[in-house]
């Protein structure tokens, strides 16, 4: 009888795992590499948790900075006086204080890499502090600058890179190089006011007349030990994502349209063009929010194009894969908010503080941070 039972037993758990591996296994690929094997397994994983929500009080919470991880962002509370930043992981809800300053905090970024953090402060109108930290809160350089705004443009490629250009109240700039490791920061003389790096020692910037209104200027590169080149003609806004260069081009002879034209290092010879309807914004034009995950483009698109005070209508949220050149409407009648999306590309926060997610593999958008008033005894 014993033995029956113990056969009867196998046989219950061969039909379970058959029936687990019935419900999980999809059509494989015919050879998936280790790496797709491992970050397929993973996304299975995050899809399958719930979300808890961020609680806090409506006063207290400033804003989202952004992602760490697939699973823990970073946020930022004004409590007794001090704004503190806190690790918040969104499956367990577990969430600890692992730096705090009482100076006023002006916004932060995370690095390409996630392990280091910099803060952006001003203890007056006329100055910047700029810190940046680990995840265990540990400084590693401060400095200050004079300045009325700041623009920081990290160097993806060479994390211990940094350019800051600080703005006077006449508008004018001045733009230094902060190497963190050397804990040295020199000023760049005469150097454009927007640079975007484009390899660990090289960066792009456009040239524009400052004597006359222009739309679109000339695009250039330039570096260390690189003399200045023209890579683009007439361009009107352009990025460095990842291993793509994105300008942003509108033609002449038709400006309701703009043309995201996107350049991969490792194939400059066949750049790939999307079109969307285009708004006009005074005298220049919109340009809604968009970010990247790997080789997917996430933007807003307008429905139609036209003036942008009068445009009465949402967006829609389109996903374009640069590989493949494949376009998938994601989410229609949408607002055009900032949008921060994890490496995964499961997740992303959206909205002007990063109060509310995105599941971009349910398709759903909800409140993530839940702001609660003040109980007054």
């Amino acid at each position: 009888m014993k033995r029956l039972h113990f056969c009867l037993l196998i046989l219950l758990c061969m039909i379970l795992i058959g029936c687990r591996n019935e419900k999980i296994v999809k059509e494989p690929d015919p050879s998936p590499t280790n790496n797709e094997l491992s970050e397929t397994a993973e996304n299975s994983t995050l899809d399958e948790k719930t979300v808890e929500p961020l609680h806090i009080q409506k006063q207290a919470f400033v804003r989202s900075i952004g992602w760490v991880n697939g699973e823990e962002m970073v946020y930022v509370q004004f409590i007794d006086g001090m704004y503190q930043f806190i690790r918040y992981h969104i499956h367990t809800g577990e969430q600890s204080v692992f730096y705090e300053t009482d100076k006023p905090f002006v916004t932060a970024e995370i690095s390409s890499s996630n392990q280091w953090i910099m803060i952006h402060t001003a203890p007056i109108t006329s100055s910047a502090n700029i810190v940046v930290i680990d995840l265990s809160g540990t400084v590693m350089i401060e400095k200050e600058i004079p300045s009325y705004e700041l623009m920081i443009e990290w160097n993806p490629y060479d994390e211990n890179l940094v350019f800051l250009t600080a703005f006077n109240e006449e508008w004018t700039h001045e733009l230094y190089l902060l190497n963190i490791s050397t804990n040295k920061m020199q000023l760049m003389e005469g150097a454009e006011a927007f640079l975007t790096w484009s390899n660990e020692d090289t960066w792009l910037y456009q040239k524009w007349n400052q004597d006359e209104i222009q739309l679109v200027s000339p695009l250039y590169e330039k570096g260390f030990q690189k003399d200045e080149k023209m890579i683009g003609e007439s361009v009107f806004q352009f990025d460095k994502l990842e291993e793509y260069l994105l300008e942003i081009i509108v033609d002449e002879n038709d400006v309701h349209s703009a043309h995201y034209q996107f350049t991969e290092r490792a194939n400059s010879e066949n750049p790939l063009r999307f079109t969307v309807p285009q708004l006009d914004q005074y005298s220049s034009w919109l340009v809604p929010f968009y970010t990247i995950d790997r080789h997917h483009f996430f933007v807003f698109t307008p429905y139609k194009s036209g003036p942008f005070d009068a445009y009465q209508d949402n967006f829609q949220l389109i996903s374009w894969n640069l590989k493949t050149g494949e376009e998938e409407v994601l989410f229609e009648n949408i607002k055009n908010e900032p949008l921060q999306c994890t490496s995964q590309g499961t997740y992303c926060l959206y909205g002007y503080k990063g109060e509310k997610l995105i599941n971009l593999k349910e398709q759903e958008i909800n409140n993530f941070v839940e702001m609660e008033n003040e109980v007054i005894e």
